[in-house]
């Protein structure tokens, strides 16, 4: 888990090798992969449901779907909140944290790139207007980060 721009499909990959011995898209030939096939060994939850909120019975309805034999593994940008309902007490939760500074000019990048956010503003603007005050795609980073690192194991 972790919020976007903060290594999570890094630490995907560190995962996909420790359970799988080869990377997280090592079926379609490297080259790392986000989590949105079916052949990928680390899911994104989010593409799962197409959207976060309100999503928690598809998402489990999904990861019960899937063999047991093997760790079921799962990545997401969502709120502890709904982690909380789409995950048991034998759950694992790995939280990766960036320092904001990297992760507010990369997200800056992204959001740049991206068409769907169709965003061309100075990164001045950028940090000032949109991820300070928590206005970014999963709200405020600093609120994110104190509510997994606050929450009980």
């Amino acid at each position: 888990m972790s919020y976007p721009k903060s290594g999570t499909t890094w630490c995907q990959e560190i995962l996909s090798y420790v359970i799988h011995g080869e990377s997280n898209s090592a079926p379609l030939g490297g080259g790392g992969a986000v989590g949105l096939t079916e052949t990928e060994h680390v899911r994104w939850m989010e593409a799962l449901t197409g959207r976060v909120e309100g999503g928690a019975p598809a998402v489990v309805r999904t990861m019960n779907d899937l063999p047991t034999n093997i760790p079921r593994c799962f990545k997401s940008h969502a709120p502890l909140e709904y982690i909380k309902q789409w995950t048991t007490p034998k759950s694992r939760v790995i939280y990766v944290a960036r320092n904001p500074k990297d992760v507010a000019v990369s997200m800056w990048h992204h959001s740049c790139t991206k068409k769907s956010f169709n965003y061309d503003g100075p990164f001045a603007h950028f940090l000032e207007n949109i991820f300070m005050p928590g206005r970014a795609e999963s709200g405020n980073w600093w609120k994110h980060v104190a509510t997994y690192f606050s929450a009980e194991n």
